[in-house]
């Protein structure tokens, strides 16, 4: 005989935090989604909404480079790479100044700068690929 299949329900990683702190709105955005069975047995299905972004911008890319310029997609990837690194820069000044920050907002900006430390090398990536291909392609 076979184990019941749990009911699945989708919620916010935020959830939990939220509803510890007695907050009505959520102030924290996930960057995930969190997939949780009602029954004992627990798994996670995760999103992440930064690789989604980082794959619509490389397909945007690609269509520029086939369509119009690969000299104009290689720009595009690295205006996006700048402005991800600034992102990335304006995180971590953030978190160096600390004074008068909760715990729940160190938290949030710890993740959101470690996700986009990952785009920014996703992105550092794309636009090496890019440019070789520019060099190699003509």
């Amino acid at each position: 005989m076979t184990a019941p299949i749990p009911q699945v329900t989708p919620r916010a990683i935020g959830d939990d935090r939220v509803a510890a702190s007695g907050s009505s709105g959520c102030r924290d955005v996930s960057l995930a989604l969190k997939w949780v069975p009602s029954g004992a047995n627990t798994f996670t299905l995760m999103i992440f909404f930064y690789e989604l972004l980082f794959v619509l911008v490389a397909i945007v890319a690609v269509v520029i480079g086939e369509v119009w310029s690969r000299l104009a997609a290689f720009l595009f990837l690295s205006a996006w790479f700048v402005v991800i690194a600034l992102g990335y820069a304006s995180f971590g000044a953030r978190l160096a100044t600390t004074e008068g920050m909760s715990e729940d907002d160190r938290r949030w900006l710890t993740d959101a700068r470690d996700g986009i430390r990952h785009l920014r090398l996703l992105f550092g990536l794309a636009t090496l690929a890019a440019l070789v291909w520019r060099l190699i392609a003509g």
